[in-house]
């Protein structure tokens, strides 16, 4: 089988549709400095004076769409906190990476679902139109814990076929092998998938692995069309 999708300036058929999470299916940096500041909350009841630094080195308060705090992996996210953490405390790098992932960790636990998941308008309905065509995946620089939660929140476990994150690759994006691994499982080519993104590292890692690209929020450079939300996909049987 075959999914069809179509939009204002593209009709691509594909074979599996994988999708970004963070700023595709959810609220980008919207949620991004939410969990921001709720880490920050965190930090002071952790007795760490660490905004000043965290922010600098977050950008936090740079308006670009390619910050730290943007697109950083899950990893990346620990390792900027601990150097906060040793820049303005200097205590041992071990112990800086310690309370950096204990801090993660309590901030997603204040967090409810609805913070941490908002929605782009027409993102669940469009994963569950296209599963009843198609195998689906996300692939996505968070972490694996996160997606399942939201995956359980959503009520889409049974939609989605297979989760990757930049964990379980030697290198994540904007490198193929994230895709290429999902092709290997759904035992597809790459031109017979298409990813759905909303960041220049989308775009990268589907052309270097082969794959078409739609992005979601604008459009950008190298992708075979683009939507402002999912409400705006057609999605059809091919």
């Amino acid at each position: 089988m075959a999914v069809r999708l179509k939009g204002k300036d593209f009709d691509i058929v594909a074979k599996a549709v994988v999708f970004d999470k963070d700023g595709t299916l959810t609220q980008g940096l919207k949620v991004w400095k939410r969990i921001f500041e709720k880490q920050m909350e965190v930090s002071k009841e952790m007795n760490l004076n660490i905004e000043s630094e965290a922010r600098k080195l977050f950008g936090v308060d740079i308006e670009e769409p390619y910050i730290p705090l943007a697109i950083a992996y899950s990893s990346e996210e620990k390792t900027l906190l601990a150097a906060s953490i040793w820049l303005s405390h200097h205590l041992p790098w071990d112990e800086c990476r310690n309370l950096a992932s204990e801090m993660v960790k309590r901030a997603l636990e204040k967090m409810t679902d609805e913070e941490l998941f908002e929605p782009v308008d027409g993102a669940r309905e469009a994963i569950e139109m296209i599963s009843k065509f198609v195998p689906v995946a996300i692939a996505t620089s968070d972490s694996r814990e996160n997606v399942e939660r939201l995956l359980k929140n959503w009520n889409l476990e049974s939609n989605v076929n297979y989760v990757i994150t930049s964990q379980d690759v030697e290198e994540g994006k904007p490198a193929p092998y994230m895709l290429q691994k999902v092709c290997k499982v759904f035992d597809l080519c790459c031109s017979e998938v298409v990813m759905i993104g909303d960041n220049k590292v989308d775009v990268e890692m589907a052309k270097n692995a082969g794959s078409k690209i739609i992005t979601v929020g604008n459009f950008l450079e190298g992708a075979n069309g683009w939507i402002k939300d999912f409400k705006e996909l057609d999605i059809s049987k091919a």
